[in-house]
């Protein structure tokens, strides 16, 4: 399907002044792409063009595989020599790029909800009844409300139409800067390293809150277990450990209750 704002000469770029409706696609379709955090409101600004520059990175530089597994396809088969630099400008090259990769099957687009204000009082009430979690569940709550908002999805307001899943995105090569190394999606932001995501990981875990919490519980036993409370010293929270007391060292006790995780990390740094 042709993109709107694929049309010779054009360039879209950060400017100022009323809502742009191409701009407003554009948005859209990098919300759906998962480039774009936040905003559906034809605004080009700074957030839009940082989306832009992590797309065409990708196009430059991504493969296949993960850390974390593989992504259905590499990003970079989709360039073909139309992106060369990290501009931030759409053009109709770019504008074709992108066209292609909604269009490719096997890239499945973010979901989004109809009704995302109901649809996040529902995740809530579902995590809420949750039972036999190893983690305490007002921490639980306290970094959903950091990471996500509580929010399984944006809910629009004015002129923005976002309501696409809530989308964290961490860009942790400094080497890089617009290179998204990581993306937590939903309400426990279900973090993914390889991208995109495939359609099993989008229908079987992203849009279900329970299997979403789930799977950021075991993200943070896992950090829990390898970076507080591991056996050599790159894998403790030295630091930590050296200001509170030995008390809470659990090195040789995976017994001692996860609640200590409150005091060798405070809910300002987790992530």
């Amino acid at each position: 399907m042709r993109r709107p704002y694929r049309q010779p000469g054009l360039e879209l770029q950060p400017r100022s002044g009323p809502p742009d409706p191409l701009a407003k696609s554009l948005q859209e379709d990098l919300r759906s792409l998962g480039y774009l955090r936040a905003g559906i409101d034809g605004q080009f600004g700074a957030g839009t063009a940082s989306a832009v520059r992590a797309l065409q990175y990708d196009l430059l530089t991504a493969g296949q595989h993960g850390s974390d597994g593989d992504a259905p396809v590499a990003l970079q088969t989709f360039n073909r020599g139309r992106v060369t630099g990290l501009t931030g400008v759409v053009d109709e090259r770019l504008a074709a790029c992108i066209e292609d990769i909604l269009g490719d099957p096997r890239i499945p687009t973010l979901p989004r909800s109809a009704e995302p204000a109901k649809a996040n009082q529902d995740a809530l009430a579902q995590v809420q009844q949750l039972v036999g979690l190893p983690v305490p569940r007002p921490f639980l709550l306290a970094i959903f409300l950091q990471e996500s908002g509580g929010m399984q999805y944006r809910v629009p307001s004015g002129d923005n139409a976002d309501n696409f899943i809530v989308v964290g995105l961490d860009h942790g090569d400094h080497g890089h800067p617009d290179r998204i190394t990581s993306r937590g999606y939903g309400i426990g932001q279900f973090t993914l390293f390889h991208h995109p995501p495939t359609a099993a990981e989008v229908a079987g875990v992203m849009v279900d809150p329970v299997k979403n919490v789930q799977r950021a519980v075991k993200e943070l036993r896992s950090k829990y277990e390898l970076f507080v409370a591991g056996s050599t010293s790159g894998q403790q929270a030295d630091d930590r450990i050296h200001e509170i007391g030995e008390k809470f060292q659990t090195t040789d006790d995976r017994s001692t209750p996860f609640l200590s995780i409150f005091v060798l990390f405070p809910i300002t740094s987790m992530k």
